[in-house]
């Protein structure tokens, strides 16, 4: 199965969702599947990450969404001539909203959100928040009706690797107390220099020179260079880590460690390693507070309380055996590790939902789309009513599929279990004598009367929702006419209706 994921990574912005979104992708590859990134202003070493791990880059480059969009649908439409269709799209993104969901839900068979906020509207199958304590009630009037929603710890999606760790018994009997390693993990690209901060606090401790400190960092890290001078030159015993590829083993050979309240917190306690989480972002709030009530975390400081409070959360740790020991078990029991499987798994399975989807036409279309077009009810409400020859309709095929500006849609149905159902086609072109493009859609006789085109035509808005469609109907074509309406079509003159985009979920 071909999977999209649409995520994005920089030193500005950070790691931490394309970070995840690779842990899935190297779990659905594993599983047979063709997973392509679709990204703008990745560093040249995730792009190489990605192709080490043989996964697909589209790259991007739009200012904002709207130019987003138009691009992705064109290079979406385009990679389908060429691949076949798209099963699934995975979407890891705050700064792209339902809109962006909604035109690109109908070219996949199933759409997948993942999200940690809970605060805005989704269109989705499946939506995915594996923050601790989250609850599907959360995502209440936000979501579809038929959305699956996959949240809690235990849908926690850490790299494939921290499934393999240890039984919780070998955990616990290596976490007897702490001893002097302090493992320093802010974030992949710590965009915010948090890194720095703490060494700084760090070097003032009297005790500092006891422990000994590992920092890690990717290479396209903001301030890598800064740490990197600051290591050089502090008088504490401090070791460098670019570009970890395994991180379990390194928490492992750690007793404490100072980082972020993401998803790497989860990774810790998977790990018995209890950890100072310093709150970066506001996202991570609720993270940290459902970590502490689990009474799961040393300590959970916000970014301004380092100075004050930083060393003396590490000195609780270092000298009460029975709290670090309550904290080590406490984080184990939150989650297993298995989360990925989980998740990669409930992307998999079909869904019960009556779903309709988009894929590019090609050349296995030709013939069944000719027997369509042939059919006297399809002929009845044509400009041209005499039926071409199978040549003819052959050769317009090939012009449409080789054209920079025409689409050819299939309308594609599947239930659970049955091969592919094709529904109808719909076509985008520009009208030469119009400033609007137009659209035109006929369906397999075999499906009239079930409101196939109102929802075809519905989510083909969503699409081409930055754009102005037209559709040309003859006035006693009433079937076509009211479905336009519904659909969101407005009459003007000489029977021509224009699209109306309205966001829906």
């Amino acid at each position: 199965m071909n999977i999209i994921f649409r995520v994005d990574a920089s030193a500005e912005i950070g790691g931490g969702h394309f970070f995840r979104c690779l842990g899935i992708a190297d779990v659905l590859k594993s599983q047979g599947n063709t997973c392509i990134f679709m990204s703008q202003s990745l560093s040249k070493d995730m792009e190489e990450l990605l192709n080490q791990k043989e996964h697909g880059l589209l790259q991007l480059d739009a200012k904002t969404e709207k130019e987003e969009i138009k691009l992705c649908r064109l290079l979406l439409y385009r990679w389908m001539q060429q691949h076949g269709e798209i099963h699934t799209i995975i979407i890891d993104h705050y700064q792209r909203s339902h809109q962006w969901e909604s035109a690109f839900y109908p070219i996949c068979k199933r759409f997948v959100v993942i999200d940690d906020l809970a605060n805005r509207p989704h269109m989705a199958d499946i939506l995915l928040d594996s923050s601790l304590g989250r609850k599907p009630i959360d995502y209440e009037k936000l979501l579809p009706e038929h959305c699956q929603v996959l949240a809690g710890a235990e849908f926690t999606p850490l790299r494939y690797e921290f499934s393999k760790c240890p039984p919780t018994e070998k955990i616990i009997q290596h976490r007897q107390h702490p001893k002097n390693k302090v493992l320093i993990a802010m974030s992949a690209t710590d965009p915010e220099n948090m890194t720095e901060t703490v060494l700084s606090i760090l070097e003032d401790w009297k005790h500092g020179p006891k422990f000994q400190f590992s920092v890690v960092l990717t290479s396209g890290a903001k301030y890598l260079a800064n740490v990197a001078n600051k290591v050089k030159k502090s008088p504490l015993n401090i070791t460098l880590h670019r570009d970890v590829s395994n991180m379990r083993e390194l928490y492992f050979k750690h007793d404490l460690a100072i980082g972020a309240a993401g998803t790497s917190a989860m990774e810790r306690c998977v790990c018995g390693l209890p950890s100072v989480a310093i709150g970066i972002v506001d996202n991570q709030m609720f993270n940290i507070q459902q970590f502490m009530k689990a009474n799961a975390l040393l300590a959970a400081l916000d970014r301004h309380e380092l100075e004050e409070k930083l060393v003396s959360s590490i000195e609780k740790s270092a000298s009460n055996k029975q709290y670090y020991q309550e904290v080590v078990k406490n984080g184990l029991a939150l989650c297993d590790g298995k989360g990925i499987l989980r998740t990669a798994n409930a992307f998999q399975a079909e869904l019960p939902a009556y779903r309709i989807w988009f894929r590019a036409v090609n050349a296995m279309d030709v013939k069944v789309m000719y027997e369509w077009q042939c059919h006297p009810d399809t002929r009845k409400y044509s400009r041209n009513p005499e039926p071409p020859s199978f040549e003819e309709h052959q050769l317009w095929v090939e012009r449409n599929l080789l054209s920079s500006q025409n689409q050819l849609w299939m309308l594609c149905h599947q239930e659970a279990g049955t091969k592919e159902e094709k529904l109808g086609v719909i076509r985008i072109s520009p009208n030469s004598e119009r400033e609007h493009n137009e659209v035109s859609i006929y369906l397999n006789p075999a499906m009239y009367g079930q409101g196939i085109a109102t929802r075809a035509l519905t989510l083909l808005l969503g699409i081409y929702q930055e754009q102005k469609l037209e559709a040309y109907i003859q006035p006693d074509n009433k079937a076509s006419v009211k479905s336009f309406l519904k659909a969101g079509f407005r009459p003007t003159k000489q029977d021509w209706y224009i699209a109306t985009y309205e966001s829906k979920i």
